[in-house]
């Protein structure tokens, strides 16, 4: 499974609880257990309600042991999102590129929100 991204500036603009934003979560909820629900479990309790400090100190939790190659990258990827939610963007550009190879475009579109909110500060 992976979660339907947006653009930081989509994301950031809803209503996480609504059922257009609410496309961030699988169609189908994983089976309990397993890294794919704990995964899960940490996106829908914490990163989509905006909870985003609990959110990024769980999902470091979830990276301080192994998990397989798309689920960590998942784990990087919305670790991503809650540092770009926090203003960390230094953190949320490195946690996005340990994302970059397997989830590429979604990846440039954050990586383009974070170019842009860093330039728009310079100016």
């Amino acid at each position: 499974f992976f979660f339907k991204q947006k653009t930081a500036y989509e994301i950031y603009q809803c209503d996480w609880s609504s059922d257009v934003c609410s496309s961030d979560l699988p169609e189908k909820k994983p089976t309990a257990g397993g890294e794919e629900y704990t995964l899960y479990t940490v996106v829908a309790k914490h990163l989509i309600k905006h909870n985003f400090s609990e959110a990024g100190n769980l999902l470091n939790n979830f990276l301080s042991i192994y998990h397989s190659e798309k689920v960590e990258a998942r784990a990087h990827f919305y670790l991503g999102q809650s540092y770009y939610f926090q203003a960390r963007y230094k953190n949320a550009f490195l946690e996005f590129l340990m994302a970059e190879d397997l989830y590429y475009q979604d990846v440039r579109n954050w990586l383009n929100a974070i170019f842009n909110v860093l330039t728009s500060t310079v100016q």
